[in-house]
Order: structure tokens, then sequence, then C-alpha cells
């Protein structure tokens, strides 16, 4: 009998622990236990899924979409870290259930060829406006190699600097 008693009152304690949470408190909760798996997402979505990363990033309630040099500066201050992340979990994966890692590493480097086999840097699109120049700018300049990107502002956009300057304008030497 006291142990039916001990359970009516754990049910009792757990009742009043439920509807002390608000809706608001539990969207906490459930936030916070779920930012790693946001974290590895979204690092996963810059190198393999750079077309959908609105949706993975900004559509889940943990950041607003920014637009434009706002997107573009973002993913050059975090978006390493996101993909470092991913990185160490995949790791971590590998190291838990290597037969099955390997497999996944596999299948995840058919999606990075996937994705990055045809793609060409086209520095006449604004910066940030379009997620895959932004994570091929980034890595080939700020992420690995730590070099300074040059940029052109024309009229609200702003652009890369390459070889040449945006849109027809003079030839840039880089000697």
């Amino acid at each position: 009998m006291s142990r039916l008693h001990g359970i009516q009152s754990s049910v009792a304690e757990l009742r009043l622990l439920v509807k002390g949470l608000t809706v608001s408190k539990l969207c906490l909760v459930i936030r916070i236990l779920c930012f790693l798996p946001w974290c590895i997402s979204v690092g996963g979505a810059l190198i393999l899924f750079p077309d959908h990363l609105e949706y993975v990033a900004f559509q889940t309630g943990y950041l607003a979409s920014p637009t434009g040099i706002r997107r573009f500066s973002h993913w050059a201050e975090y978006g390493m870290q996101h993909v470092v992340i991913f990185g160490a979990f995949l790791g971590l994966f590998v190291s838990i259930f290597p037969t099955t890692g390997f497999l996944l590493i596999g299948g995840l480097l058919a999606q990075f060829y996937h994705v990055w086999n045809y793609f060409s840097l086209d520095r006449t699109i604004p910066l940030g406006t379009d997620d895959l120049q932004t994570v091929y700018l980034l890595a080939t300049t700020h992420w690995l190699n730590e070099t300074s990107l040059d940029i052109k502002k024309v009229d609200d956009h702003y652009y890369s600097l390459g070889e040449f300057e945006v849109e027809g304008l003079r030839h840039v030497d880089k000697a």
C-alpha cells in the first residue's frame, strides 16, 4: 500500500511540475535540448546542402534571417564553428560506430561531390545573396587561409573582387 501511495505522490508532483511549466518555459527547455543538434545540422548544411541553409539555420527559430552583407558577415563570423562542430560529431560517430560511420561518411562525400562538382564562382552575384557563393568565398579565404576578401560596394550591394572588378569596371592588377 505504501508503494502505491509513493507512486501516486510522484504522479501528483509530476502534474504540479507540468502545470507550473508554461508554454514559453517548455519551449525554452526544448530549444536548449535541441541547440547542439541544431549546430550540427547547420554545419552539415553549410557544406552539404547550402541551398537549404535558410530553412535549417534561420527558419528553426534560433536566429533571425539576415540579408545581404549582414548574412555574409554572419557566416564569416560563425560558419566555421558550425562546420567544426559537424566534423567533431562525425568523428565521434565514427569512433563509436566504425562501420556505420564510414558508410555515412561515404554517403556524405557523395553529397559533397554532388553539390560542389559543377560549382563556378560568379563574382557578379552580390555577397550574401547566394549561400553557395558565400560558403565558397569564405572557405577559400577567411575560414581556411585567414586572408582578407576584397569587397567593393556598388549601389546598395557588396561584391567580392578578384582579378577583375565587378560589372566591367576597370581591371585590378594583383602583382
